[in-house]
């Protein structure tokens, strides 16, 4: 049975007041316009250190009911832009499409117009509301830049007052703790702070246990009342239902249940005490007319690390399936869910130092990975449920090629499910590879068998020992995977030397024949990949070696060929056994899924 996707919130939760279709950033910190930023039910923001993350998490905090004084003109405003403050300005603007019901009696109120669809909310750095009705495009150039232009009616002011969604922000937060005095839980209700404290203080409110409960000859039964409540409260919510709360001396003390076994809060792993901190958080957001909390997690895969990355994915998943919409930001590819790209929108600088520009994508399987995530080779991949990732582009060209020709021939080609990546380089290889490999997908990795494929090797071989049971990665090296007796191979030495260099001829031309016939003799370094030698033969000569020319002029010539008989003997058996090995790899991936997949079920 196919796992609900995140964005599918139960029917009962379906109709909301408010629901945030997105926002746009002005004039805040670096930002000077970020753009028009859509939001999914849950909406990765990806980036490098300094592209914007942090900062269109804070504008967007802003925005929070409970907060009186989001913003500050001396801390907030651009520094190059000092000369042109301004309290007015609005430095975030939310655009909220309106529920069926709300919009109706905002109608007939004569709130909004008929054919209204959403309300634009901001609030100016001196913390004013302001409000105006959109219909159409919720990014419309008519957006707002400062508080004279909004023009919404006291009874649309009052509604998105009423109903304005409870933010909860995590960022650096410390954990709740594994136990709470008393007298800590009076001033935490009526703290302004959003914290794990304050949460659980206002969740035990509402089950029964007040301070003078927790002093009192029957505390025990009391706190073991108020524990069974609030489990009871969180399991319907579909949150954490395994906390256990006791009491000693005065102290509230939290367990949570940790495979059958109860841990004391403060001794579980970083990653369930940030995530119960988070649910308790969450929780206590719900309640009244608002509509569903939005939750804002800056960096949390910091407390996900190695066999725990999984789990970040499944906490946004239950955040979301709990009713919450969830935007969260990561710089690092592993923490970012692939299953639904549409939820992850990739930022850069923009030219204009201090902006942010989005990029958009393709809501299907073609998901732009920017080289902010360490993969600087090429701005897109198709992903496929099996993937054979390869280092360049010519390596790609070449593997299809021979593929396509064992086809014609009637002989094993490549599988029929296979999608061919060119990450773009070695180093890009790697974070490809741990990328997909982290979210479970059939990966093959071709590495070229020379110093730094080896290294490339080995390092993703240490990553595979601690992955876990989802990576279903199958690593190999060319020349042992095409039967080649080399110390140093790349793509290009699966061709006979003078099938190789008749195509290099045919491109450089007359002019390079002394560099390329030195490349030939191996010159002084004989044991060097073909490549190699190339490369430093005609740069010697002045000119740059066409690697990717060459490599289409020998595509042509596979693409005329009517068989394998057509190539040359060597060519034709390091191919066939390199497809082979590729082929047998995909087997073991895909029994490897399949296997994972059972025992899950």
């Amino acid at each position: 049975m196919d796992r609900p996707r995140p964005t599918d919130v139960p029917p009962e939760r379906d109709e909301q007041p408010l629901g945030l279709v997105g926002f746009r950033v002005r004039m805040f910190r670096t930002v000077r316009d970020s753009g028009f930023v859509p939001l999914a039910q849950i909406t990765a923001l990806v980036g490098s250190q300094p592209s914007g993350k942090t900062t269109l998490i804070r504008a967007l905090r802003g925005l929070d009911p409970d907060t009186s004084s989001p913003y500050s003109l001396e801390r907030d405003w651009p520094h190059d832009r000092r000369q042109r403050r301004d309290a007015d300005q609005v430095p975030c603007l939310t655009a909220y499409r309106l529920g069926e019901s709300a919009r109706a009696r905002l109608v007939e109120q004569g709130a909004v117009a008929a054919d209204a669809c959403g309300v634009r909310v901001g609030r100016t750095f001196a913390g004013e509301f302001v409000t105006e009705a959109w219909c159409g495009d919720p990014a419309g150039d008519e957006l707002a830049n400062g508080h004279e232009r909004f023009g919404g009616s006291p009874a649309l002011t009052a509604f998105v007052q009423e109903h304005l969604p409870r933010i909860v922000h995590a960022g650096h937060d410390p954990f709740l703790p594994g136990a709470i005095a008393g007298q800590d839980l009076s001033p935490a209700r009526s703290s302004t702070v959003d914290s794990g404290i304050a949460a659980l203080a206002s969740l035990l409110s509402r089950v029964g246990l007040d301070d003078a409960a927790l002093a009192g000859d029957r505390a025990a039964r009391r706190v073991s009342e108020a524990s069974v409540a609030l489990g009871q409260a969180l399991a319907a919510r579909g949150l954490g239902s395994a906390l256990h709360l006791g009491i000693d001396r005065g102290r509230l003390l939290l367990d949570f249940e940790l495979g059958g076994v109860r841990v004391p809060l403060d001794e579980l792993p970083p990653p369930e005490r940030y995530r119960l901190t988070l649910e308790l958080r969450l929780m206590a957001a719900f309640g009244g007319p608002r509509s569903r909390p939005l939750c804002l997690l800056d960096g949390p895969g910091r407390f996900f690390r190695g066999e725990a990355r999984g789990r970040l994915h499944a906490m946004v998943e239950r955040l979301a399936q709990a009713g919450a919409q969830v935007v969260y930001t990561s710089r690092l590819p592993f923490d970012v869910d692939l299953q639904y790209s549409e939820q992850v929108l990739a930022l850069t600088p923009a030219p204009r130092a201090g902006a942010v520009a989005w990029h958009a994508h393709d809501a299907g399987r073609d998901l732009v990975v920017r080289s902010v995530l360490g993969m600087t080779g090429r701005a897109s991949f198709r992903i496929d449920e099996l993937n054979l990732i390869v280092e360049g582009a010519t390596d790609e060209l070449i593997v299809k090629a021979l593929g396509r020709l064992l086809d014609r021939s009637g002989e094993p080609g490549l599988p029929d499910d296979l999608g061919v990546i060119s990450a773009g380089g070695v180093r890009e290889v790697v974070a490809v590879a741990e990328f997909l490999g982290r979210k479970g997908l059939g990966v093959i990795v071709l590495l070229d068998f020379d110093d730094a494929g080896v290294a490339a090797y080995r390092e993703l071989r240490e990553v595979s020992r601690d992955a876990g049971a989802h990576w279903h990665v199958q690593l190999l090296q060319l020349a042992p995977a095409a039967g080649m007796e080399l110390e140093n191979a790349t793509i290009e030495d699966l061709f006979p030397l003078d099938y190789y260099l008749s195509a290099a001829r045919e491109v450089c031309g007359s002019a390079a024949a002394e560099a390329l016939d030195r490349a030939r003799d191996g010159g002084s370094e004989p044991s060097t990949s073909l490549a190699l030698r190339l490369s430093h033969a005609l740069e010697a000569a002045g000119q740059r070696y066409p690697k990717a020319a060459i490599a289409r002029v020998l595509e042509e010539r596979m693409a005329a060929a009517q068989s394998m008989d057509d190539l040359p003997a060597p060519l034709a058996e390091a191919a066939r056994r390199l497809t082979a090995s590729i082929r047998a790899a995909a087997e073991r991936a895909l029994a490897a899924r399949t296997s994972a997949a059972a025992s899950e079920d």
